[in-house]
């Protein structure tokens, strides 16, 4: 290990968390800013960006309150796509994300059950498109807004009187809906019957965290992208690491070295070369703020029809170089199912990830 003051540093900080509330209707977006920079560095972008503000700390729900403020991220926008390289960001919709739990939770094993991989050649991914493409199209908002959030009653609350319940809906939605979602709803509604045969309700509440998802696909970036072993810095206000026994577990550099299949068809590489998990105020990081603005941004420019916006801004602030943000996340595209299920064939992908991170 590199001596502490060699060793780089991965400042984490996230916007618009809001616990398993996944349907939140004030901050549908949840993000997770990280920065490779120095708190010198840090300093640097957001002095110059934000020249006359006043406070102890950066927040973005300081500055975007400010009108006067909100212009100078414009020049924050610019000093992005200066660092571009030492800047990532994590989003989530999570309307989107929840869909994705459903068919993760629901469909999935029943797939697995009948002998296929749901996850080989990004067929989950092109399943869950498609779902959120019907739903959209040809089904009433009303009616995607009860197919996520009848889940949601069960997930927060998992018990087999909400269970009984998320049963009975898709079922009642299976028999109502639009012909071109019907073999989707249908799905829904066996798999939501063979639950208790394939799922457990003892497990089901913590499947609605989205945090811990998001800073691991953080990690994964900057495991490809740092040539060398980096400590993870956050705030130590976030809840994040409430799972921190799991968190060392996956991070431990005791792992056996391997490569395992992830979401769309990339890689994941163990060990992750982080040596060092530590909480910090952020009030005393200048980089720890940074990733604040960073997500707090990020989150708004996906939230376009948001009461505080100025669509022209919005473009203003794209074009001024926060386009050029590296970013990934769990959103929709237009990636659908290419060919037929592909059959189970030994482990599956979360069957690989779970075995290589249990190897020491």
């Amino acid at each position: 290990m590199p001596p502490s003051d060699q060793l780089q540093r991965v400042h984490f900080d996230e916007a618009g968390y809001t616990g398993y509330d996944l349907l939140n209707p004030d901050q549908p977006f949840f993000c997770v800013g990280s920065t490779n920079v120095t708190d010198d560095l840090a300093e640097e972008i957001l002095e110059s960006s934000f020249p006359s503000y006043r406070g102890d700390e950066f927040k973005f729900s300081q500055l975007w309150a400010s009108p006067r403020q909100r212009r100078n991220f414009l020049s924050f926008a610019r000093a992005v796509a200066t660092h571009q390289r030492k800047l990532f960001a994590y989003t989530c919709d999570k309307k989107f994300t929840l869909l994705t739990k459903i068919v993760d939770t629901l469909v999935e094993p029943l797939v697995h059950e009948a002998g296929y991989d749901f996850y080989a050649s990004n067929f989950n991914r092109g399943y869950v498109n498609m779902l959120h493409f019907g739903l959209r199209e040809f089904a009433s908002e009303a009616f995607y807004n009860e197919v996520v959030s009848v889940y949601a009653k069960f997930s927060r609350n998992p018990t087999t009187e909400t269970l009984s319940g998320l049963v009975w809906k898709y079922h009642l939605m299976a028999e109502s809906c639009p012909e071109q979602i019907k073999p989707f709803m249908d799905m829904l509604a066996m798999s939501a019957s063979l639950y208790l045969e394939l799922n457990s309700l003892a497990r089901q509440k913590s499947s609605n965290d989205i945090q811990f998802t998001c800073v691991l696909a953080s990690v994964h970036y900057w495991r490809a992208h740092l040539d060398a072993e980096f400590e993870v810095v956050h705030d130590k206000s976030s809840n994040f690491f409430r799972k921190i026994e799991w968190w060392n577990q996956i991070t431990s550099p005791d792992v056996a070295p391997a490569t395992v299949p992830i979401a769309n068809q990339q890689t994941m590489s163990f060990p992750l070369r982080v040596v060092a998990t530590r909480a910090v105020d952020s009030r005393n990081s200048r980089a720890l703020q940074l990733s604040d603005v960073l997500a707090g941004l990020s989150a708004r420019l996906l939230h376009a029809d948001h009461r505080t916006w100025d669509l022209g801004f919005r473009a203003e602030i794209i074009q001024a170089g926060f386009g050029e943000l590296m970013t990934d996340g769990i959103r929709p595209d237009e990636t659908f199912i290419q060919g037929p299920i592909q059959t189970r064939n030994g482990p599956d992908m979360v069957d690989q990830f779970m075995a290589a991170i249990s190897k020491r």
